[in-house]
């Protein structure tokens, strides 16, 4: 298998559809052998409040496809890593302990710093 780059993945919008379609690449990117990342900004930040809520849910199980929950679920199976900002966090009035302990609090600043030259940078 070629060498994949990791995709370092931003939502910056707190559409549930954006979350969804982030966790379907990065969960197909890592099912083919890749690594994948995920920084949620700002408002993007409540969307993994646990528990994870899709509006879209019916419809999906409809179709025979998972809910955001389950994608997120097999996101962590995958190693796919999961960070949000910490400042987003406050200004939302939450705290982390309403999110899943897999994901880590930090800022742009520090998701940035941790993408290599040859990763992909996706902005959702």
């Amino acid at each position: 298998m070629r060498d994949l780059t990791r995709l370092a993945i931003i939502i910056a919008d707190d559409n549930p559809e954006r979350l969804r379609t982030a966790l379907v690449i990065a969960t197909a990117h890592a099912a083919v052998g890749g690594t994948a990342s995920l920084f949620l900004q700002g408002a993007a930040v409540a969307l993994l409040r646990s528990p994870i809520a899709d509006p879209d849910a019916g419809r999906q199980t409809a179709a025979g496809l998972p809910t955001l929950g389950q994608l997120f679920l097999e996101a962590l199976g995958l190693d796919v890593r999961f960070s949000a900002c910490q400042s987003s966090l406050a200004l939302l009035d939450l705290t982390a302990d309403m999110f899943d302990c897999h994901i880590e609090w930090t800022g742009m600043i520090g998701f940035l710093s941790t993408v290599e030259r040859n990763d992909r940078l996706i902005v959702i």
